[in-house]
């Protein structure tokens, strides 16, 4: 995808990924990839304020526990709706 030029207004990823965890994935887009700047939002079962604030180090916005999808409801909201407003 981007080699395709495609742009994103969010990125959304699972943390627990086979070859490239969610982790390194965003350590790897936020080191200089055109998609530096994009909010990026990890899901994962692992929901402890350990897990969190790895997320956080790595370069996510926000970091939403799998299973809650009015947290993640809300985090879409805040984070896409703010950038159209």
């Amino acid at each position: 995808m981007c080699d395709e030029g495609r742009e994103f207004d969010i990125i959304i990823s699972d943390i627990e990924m086979p070859e490239m965890n969610g982790f390194e994935l965003a350590e790897k887009l936020r080191s200089g990839s055109r998609w530096a700047t994009p909010p990026l939002v990890a899901l994962s079962a692992h929901a402890s304020p350990e897990d969190f604030e790895r997320g956080r180090q790595a370069g996510f916005t926000d970091y939403v526990a799998k299973f809650d999808r009015e947290g993640l409801l809300q985090t879409l909201l805040q984070t896409i709706g703010g950038a159209t407003e």
